[in-house]
Parts: structure tokens; C-alpha cells; sequence
């Protein structure tokens, strides 16, 4: 709970700074000065590569650009990834940068079952024998607890099809949820900092409030096809996600549900999404682009404040259609940070 103090007297802090934005007069006469580090598409000089970050010029405060340029901590890889299968939980995802060709990662993740027998990544097909629900120490085939013992042992308190909580001490290593379970109740495994990665079933619908919340240690997670609610602070701070890919089936995405993930670089979000609830993404300070579908029709506060190297927004719709969004005034936090990019064009505010 100490983070999200430390986040709440940041946002303070910040809206304090909102409070004194000041802008330039542009009456005859003016002397520019170029020290504002603006970035919209307007100023940007080149984007960022494998090398270098994006190279921006600053501006003046009436929005005349200078000669001089910075350059963002964003340097970033064209990603391609590979899936090779390793055993019976897990398989080995290698993701190669395209135009250097330098092995950015190599990791181990648990299978993810789209059909409960074929792994949605690699070519495994799980047999009637393997991959049973359980604690296994993690990043191998090792059985610590099956998942009736976690029950026994209380280690784990399931009700119904729901896990209700967790021994935050006893649950370290990676975890396979069985098909059951349909729903992660509120604060069930917050503050687990020894659970590294999980499985979550083809049948869970529904992710309650800070059910993962400062799971440091837990690594980037799948999300079933079957998942339609993230409530909020689910995955608050979870530091070791890079990553975020959200299923097309996945409708409600509730305020702060994955702020202060500030290793996160790629965000897919949902087509079927129509709300982005207050400061969902706020925090993300390693995000460089997000992607809004078309689908939403309201951007409600602070959604991407303190996403220190967001450059642009893109946006799936056309122009008009993103000015007809019902907007919150401080929906980006700090006003004019941010290119917006629609299907048809620029927009400029």
C-alpha cells in the first residue's frame, strides 16, 4: 500500500504543476525562447531506432519550433517473436529485433490453452497427463503443491468457482489455475512478491480490484479469450509486466487497473472496449505509443498522466470521430505532450 500512497501524492503534485501551465503571448514583438520540450508529431525530427531515441527540436510556448533538439530515453526495437516449445508447462519466447537482429529477450512462459489441448503460441498439445493445476517452482516441471493440496493447506481459499485469498508467503513460484474457476475476487493475491508467472483458465471471466496488486515479481500474463471485467488497482504496479495484450473479449477495463506498471513498452488494448476509466495507464513511464480502438466512446481523467515517453497517441477512428469522444478536460494529464494520430489524419486542439 506504500506505492500507491507515493502514486497518490505524485498525481497531487502533478495537478499542482497543471494548475500553474502557463502559455505564450504572441502579440508584436515577441522574443522566442526554445526551451519547451514539446511531443507532437510537429517537432519531432527523427523517430527512435534500435541506436537512438526519438530526436525532438524544442519549441517556444506560442508553438514556434527551434533549431536545437533533445533526444528521449525511448530507443526501441522492431520486435519479432518466436515460440518454441520446451516442455510440458512451459516454452521459450525469443523476441529478435528485425532490423539489428540482436536478441532482445528470452524467457520462459506457461502454456496458454485457447482450446484446452493446443497451446495458443507454440506447437504443443497438452496430453491427459501433464500440466495439472498446481504450484510449481518456477521456471520448471516441479510440483511443489497439486491444487487440491493449495486448498487443504490453505494456502489458497477457493469458493465455489472463485479464488477468494491467498497465503501471501507460502505462494511463490508459478501457478496453474484449473478450468473452474471463473473469477479472481478482490485483493486475492495482492502483494504475492514471490509468484513469478501465471495461468490463468480458459473459463475466468472476471478479474476483481487489486486481485494481483504489487505482485513485484509477477512476469507479463494471457489473458484468456473468455475475460470480460479488469476491475480496478487489479494489476497496480506489477513491475516486472513489459508487455499488455488485452483479448477482444475483454468490455470493462476499470480506473488505475493497470497504473504504475512503469516497465510496460506494448499496450494492446480491446476493440470491444467503450471506457477508459480514470488514470487506467497512468504511470506507464517506459510506454512510448499507445492504440485507442474505435470503439470508445469516453476518456475519463488522468488516463495516461505520468507516461513520461508516450510521444503518440493513435487513435483507430477518423478525426471526427475522435472529437465526438467525451473527453475528460485532463484526460492526457499534461495538456499538449502528446501527437494524436486518427485514421485520416493529425489532430490538432
Amino acid at each position: 500500500m506504500k506505492k500507491i500512497l507515493s502514486a497518490t501524492l505524485a498525481l497531487i503534485t502533478v495537478l499542482c504543476t497543471l494548475a500553474g501551465f502557463c502559455a505564450c503571448d504572441k502579440e508584436d514583438g515577441h522574443t522566442h525562447s526554445y526551451h519547451v520540450e514539446s511531443k507532437r508529431a510537429e517537432y519531432v525530427k527523427s523517430e527512435a531506432t534500435c541506436t537512438t531515441g526519438t530526436v525532438i527540436y524544442y519549441s517556444c510556448l506560442c508553438g514556434e519550433k527551434g533549431s536545437e533538439t533533445f533526444e528521449l530515453d525511448n530507443k526501441t526495437h522492431n520486435i519479432s517473436k518466436t515460440y518454441t516449445d520446451t516442455n510440458s508447462l512451459y516454452h521459450t519466447t525469443k523476441a529478435t529485433c528485425r532490423d539489428c537482429s540482436a536478441v532482445v529477450s528470452e524467457t520462459l512462459e506457461l502454456h496458454t490453452y485457447s482450446d484446452g489441448k493446443n497451446c495458443a503460441y507454440c506447437d504443443h498439445r497438452k496430453k491427459s497427463s501433464e500440466f495439472k493445476p498446481g504450484l510449481y517452482r518456477s521456471g520448471t516441471e516441479t510440483l511443489i503443491y497439486s491444487w487440491e493440496e493449495l486448498i487443504n493447506e490453505g494456502i489458497l481459499t477457493v469458493t465455489e468457482k472463485a479464488i477468494s485469498g491467498s497465503d501471501r508467503e507460502m505462494l511463490a513460484g508459478d501457478l496453474v489455475i484449473p478450468d473452474s474457476i471463473e473469477k479472481i475476487s478482490d485483493m486475492a493475491f495482492m502483494d504475492c512478491d514471490k509468484l513469478t508467472r501465471v495461468s490463468l483458465p480458459i473459463s475466468l471471466k472476471e478479474i476483481a480490484s487489486y486481485a494481483f496488486a504489487e505482485c513485484d515479481a509477477l512476469e507479463n500474463v494471457v489473458f484468456p479469450a473468455s475475460l470480460y471485467s479488469i476491475d480496478s488497482h487489479a494489476f497496480y504496479s506489477c513491475d516486472s509486466f513489459t508487455s499488455i495484450e488485452l483479448p477482444n473479449s475483454v468490455r470493462t477495463l476499470n480506473g488505475f487497473a493497470f497504473a504504475n506498471c512503469k516497465n510496460v513498452t506494448g499496450l494492446v488494448l480491446s476493440s470491444k472496449v467503450e471506457t477508459l476509466n480514470p488514470s487506467v495507464f497512468m504511470g506507464m513511464r517506459s510506454l512510448t505509443e499507445i492504440t485507442i480502438p474505435s470503439s470508445v466512446t469516453c476518456i475519463r481523467e488522468y488516463v495516461i498522466l505520468a507516461c513520461y515517453n508516450l510521444v503518440c497517441v493513435e487513435y483507430e477512428g477518423t478525426v471526427e470521430e475522435w472529437n465526438a469522444i467525451a473527453k475528460n478536460t485532463y484526460w492526457a494529464g499534461y495538456p499538449n505532450e502528446y501527437s494524436i494520430i486518427c485514421s485520416d489524419g493529425e489532430v490538432t486542439e
